[in-house]
């Protein structure tokens, strides 16, 4: 699905397969760019099926601002989350985060599934900035159903336009 929300273009690829591949693990790739870099969430057989994250600068030129402001925000980061230090790989940054900082699948559906049921308990609590967001998405989701669900009208080769 491609589309542009408030001039920025978005595009999304998804797919689940039927079944799982030979390795029985889990496999993701999500790609966000900016005009200094990208952040790649990978998931694959080289990350040995760990989410990893790395952060591609657009230009070699950007490449020694991009690692400042990371490193930035890596220092802040380590008051909430120690631990956390910073690759530098050939062409992009490998964000290390320690073991004890890491959740499984399981553990993090628990926990937005506990939040969700908090926020259903609690319409109250939840963030003004999470109302948009939601209608937002189901808003692409289900409109993307709606168009997809049209049966597309037969066009007459024949008929003169």
């Amino acid at each position: 699905m491609s589309y542009t929300l408030r001039g920025i273009h978005v595009k999304l690829k998804v797919k689940w397969d039927f079944e799982a591949q030979s390795s029985g693990s889990d496999s993701q790739l999500a790609i966000f760019r900016g005009s200094k870099s990208r952040v790649e969430v990978r998931q694959g057989k080289e990350e040995q099926y760990r989410s990893e994250l790395f952060i591609v600068p657009a230009t070699d030129e950007a490449k020694a601002g991009v690692r400042d402001a990371l490193s930035k925000r890596i220092e802040a980061f380590q008051k909430f989350y120690p631990g956390i230090t910073l690759d530098e790989q050939a062409g992009r940054f490998h964000i290390l985060i320690p073991e004890a900082l890491r959740t499984s699948h399981e553990q993090n559906f628990a926990l937005v599934c506990r939040r969700f049921l908090d926020y259903v308990r609690h319409p109250k609590s939840l963030p003004a900035w999470e109302k948009p967001n939601m209608l937002a998405k189901y808003y692409v989701t289900t409109k993307g159903i709606e168009l997809a669900r049209q049966k597309a009208k037969p066009s007459n080769p024949w008929k003169p336009r």
